[in-house]
Order: structure tokens, then sequence, then C-alpha cells
């Protein structure tokens, strides 16, 4: 791999292959070190110093958000460090790349359900089955959107769901890719159910039916259209704040903590109660206004 581009096709594929990465995700991962490396007009391993990157990083810091930042740095140290157990580099050299910090997810409130119903809408209504005018991914959005309001489900583990998990038969979904790994199986809704074997319909006729429940999820843009179209204009399109709405709609059902905590697939109760946000107009329609 004398040639330091030819490098990301061997990283993609070790991704996809060893780790078992979405191959969504790999590519676009894959463009970001790309795009680092044309601007950075880096052509050999000996051109990879931390104050290239680094006056990259400050560039785009310029004109785009902190959290966009970050990532970027994240994907190309992941580069990097590939680079390095390949053999092609003696050590990694961006490990000492610093960024601003950001808010976190805990910066965002859960969507209301009136935003969540705009989401489903939205993208039921791009399925028509009867004229079989199906638009871009709308199903796939759709099961995404269902199984982040309804099960709670981070977004990362919606595009890694593997076919066999699922067992609509009896109604369940193991999770097996989980951020925690602790490998529940989960109860899923009537209404999460008729999605997912609308779902799978679709792509078999499509030819599309893969070992991945959802071979091609929603994007945070695509989220933010959608809650356009549904009257939220200027609205945040963090995934986080579908799986806020779960969480936050259970604790308002009455659900006690632990079993929020369990719900939620937390380790630790303090970290699920971050997660409820309810509105105050919520909080006095349930215990009376003053």
């Amino acid at each position: 791999m004398s040639d330091v581009r030819e490098t990301i096709r061997a990283w993609v594929r070790d991704s996809i292959e060893r780790l078992r990465q979405d191959p969504i995700g790999a590519e676009r991962t894959a463009r970001i070190v790309q795009r680092f490396l044309d601007e950075a007009g880096i052509e050999s391993p000996d051109d990879l110093r931390a104050p290239g990157l680094a006056r990259w990083l400050r560039e785009e810091s310029a004109r785009k958000a902190p959290r966009t930042v970050r990532n970027e740095l994240a994907a190309v140290r992941q580069w990097s460090r590939f680079l390095e157990v390949e053999g092609v580099l003696e050590r990694a050299p961006f490990e000492s790349i610093r960024v601003a910090r950001c808010d976190g997810d805990d910066g965002c409130d859960a969507i209301t359900d009136e935003q969540a119903e705009a989401l489903i809408a939205n993208a039921r209504a791009e399925c028509d089955h009867d004229r079989w005018t199906v638009r871009s991914n709308a199903p796939a959005r759709l099961a995404a959107y269902c199984l982040m309001l309804d099960c709670g489900l981070r977004i990362g583990e919606v595009r890694a769901q593997r076919g066999d998990d699922v067992d609509l038969a009896a109604r369940t979904m193991r999770i097996t890719r989980d951020k925690s790994r602790r490998r529940d199986t989960i109860p899923l809704p009537r209404r999460v159910v008729a999605v997912l074997r609308w779902l799978r319909y679709v792509h078999r006729v499509e030819g599309r039916l893969g070992e991945r429940v959802i071979p091609s999820g929603p994007n945070a843009k695509k989220m933010r259209l959608d809650l356009d179209r549904g009257g939220c204009r200027g609205e945040s399109g963090r995934f986080h704040r579908l799986r806020k709405h779960a969480i936050t709609s259970r604790a308002m059902q009455g659900w006690d903590v632990w079993r929020l905590t369990r719900g939620a697939r937390h380790r630790d109760p303090k970290t699920t109660m971050r997660y409820v946000t309810p509105r105050v107009d919520d909080l006095r329609d349930r215990h009376g206004r003053a």
C-alpha cells in the first residue's frame, strides 16, 4: 500500500468484513478521510503530520458545527490507527490532536408527541402501496422512526440489527449490537411489527432483501426535512431526541425508575433520568393546572 489513498479502500473492506460495520457508514467515514487528504495535499505517508490535520480542523471549525468537527477528527484517527496496525506507519500521528468540546445529547429535549406523529405521518405518506409509488427510502425511514419512538432503540442499533434477530411471529427483537452489550430481547409493539412486516415485503419485491433489517436508514438531514414537512420547522434533527421521547413517554405513563432503566437498557438509573424531559404543559395536563 505505497499510495496512502489505497489504504482507504483497504480500511473500508476491513471495517465491513472483519468489524461488521455498516457499509453505508464505512463509506461515509472513508469520504471524510479522502476529503482531508485532498484538501491537505497529502500524497504519501511521510506527509502525515499532526500540524497538517490541526490546520485542516481549524478551517473546518470556521464553517461547521463542533460536533461535526469532532466526528471528522474521529474518522481520521480511526484510519491512522489502521495504518499503524498494517505497518504503514510506525505510530498513529494524530492522537495528540484536540478540538473544542461540544454540547452532548443532554442538551436536547425529547421531541413532542405532535412532532413524533409528524415524522411517522410524513414517512407513511411516501409509502403508497396501492399505486406502488414508494419514494426514496420511505419504508426504511418509517421503520427506523417506529423502532426509536416505540422501542427506544438508538440509531446505531437500528442500523445494525439483522434479520435473524427479529421474530415477527413472537413479536420480539434480540438486541445483539447495542451500546451496553446487554444482549436483551425486547417486545415489539403492534405498530412496529406491522411496519417491519411491510418493510420486509418491500425489500423482497425490490430484490433487496438482505441480512440487515434496515439497510438504508434515515440520516439527520432527512429527519429535519420530515420534521419541516410536519410543520415543525427549525427543530433539531438529532436522533437521540426520538429515544428520549420513548423514555419520557413511558415516564409520563407511570413507569417507575427501575422499570424505565431496564426498558432503556441503561446500567445506571441516573443516566435514564436525564432522558426524561417532559414539557411543562404535559406536566400541567397530568397533574392539573393551577
